[in-house]
């Protein structure tokens, strides 16, 4: 099947990618042993719920594959810099090359949110696509852990789907530590609050200390600077902020903590990332 997301500008961009892939092969049995494979006490733990059980056909992207049964899935919670529709970025081809490897021809089980505020029986994309995580069931494989232990992906959380946060969490910081992937390229790393361009629609993980935190027409804004009109700030929806309280947290306590928060800058009154779920924030007060 044709792959129309890599588009071939000059015969050098085709030879790249064939001794990525060369690369890829040779290192793919390897680099598999450091995936994570999750156990039946991971899926109950994370409150997730297996919504289809397939085999895998075609690898379409690193984030689509083809099933079985005629359908259609998409990874959730996953951002590959630089890849999109039209452009595969640095990461994607050999994230491609991995995942037809380990899973073409494999029955997975997708997994969703036990949980919805949507309320629908199977969540989709705009497109109709199924979205979730996919394990294999053979071995408890996962895709997304496998992305983010490579250091091919980052995660990006979408508020309806929020499972397994802790895990994925767990194996992009192990890549972190290792330098792998993604982690090498200072652009991709976690940035400084106080060097946040303003850059709309750039995936960004960002740490800063909040100076100030306050409440305007029910949204909360976390100030990182002493100008909140220039500086770094994340926000928080009203919508948003209920599942903050369903967990139990006061983002007003915050004021003077050092955060983690991951997110799509967008320019307001500075650069500003909103943050749609307690798992895009991590309190640092206690780290080094």
């Amino acid at each position: 099947m044709r792959r129309s997301f890599l588009i071939f500008k000059d015969p050098a961009d085709l030879r790249w990618i064939l001794l990525i892939s060369f690369i890829a092969g040779i290192a793919c049995t390897v680099n598999v042993a450091h995936a994570q494979f999750l156990t039946p006490q991971d899926i109950d733990s994370a409150g997730a719920r297996r919504v289809i059980s397939a085999t895998v056909t075609d690898v379409i992207d690193p984030i689509t594959f083809t099933l079985d049964n005629g359908m259609a899935w998409q990874a959730s919670s996953l951002y590959i810099p630089g890849f999109t529709f039209r452009d595969s970025g640095p990461f994607a081809p050999e994230a491609l090359k991995i995942l037809s490897d380990s899973f073409v021809g494999k029955a997975v089980d997708i997994y969703q949110p036990a949980f919805s505020r949507m309320n629908a029986p199977v969540l989709k994309n705009r497109m109709g696509h199924l979205i979730g995580h996919a394990v294999r069931r053979e071995d408890g494989l996962w895709m997304q852990g496998l992305l983010l232990r490579l250091g091919l992906a980052q995660m990006d959380l979408n508020k309806e789907m929020f499972v397994f946060s802790q895990q994925m969490e767990n194996e992009e910081s192990a890549a972190r530590n290792e330098n792998l992937g993604l982690w090498d390229d200072p652009a991709y790393q976690i940035q400084s609050s106080d060097n946040i361009p303003e850059t709309p629609l750039r995936f960004q993980i960002v740490e800063g200390t909040v100076i100030s935190a306050s409440m305007r027409k029910n949204w909360v804004f976390l100030n990182f600077g002493a100008d909140w009109r220039t500086d770094f700030t994340a926000k928080i929806s009203p919508e948003d902020k209920r599942s903050f309280s369903r967990a139990g947290i006061d983002p007003l306590q915050w004021r003077g903590k050092r955060l983690r928060v991951r997110g799509w800058v967008d320019s307001y009154y500075g650069p500003s990332i909103q943050i749609t779920h307690p798992a895009a924030v991590k309190v640092l007060e206690d780290d080094n």
